[in-house]
């Protein structure tokens, strides 16, 4: 089972390398959630 999980990671890997412009867009996009539920949490 935790040869399967390795094997997809591999696979999740090559995916990002391929995609690694929209991998990057995502991580923008996620960055800028935290940063605004962080800025939320803060006001509270």
């Amino acid at each position: 089972m935790a040869w399967k999980n390795l094997k997809q990671l591999g696979l999740v890997d090559g995916f990002l390398i391929e995609h690694k412009a929209l991998t990057e867009i995502i991580r923008k996009i996620c960055f800028r959630r935290i940063r605004v539920e962080l800025c939320l949490t803060a006001w509270k």
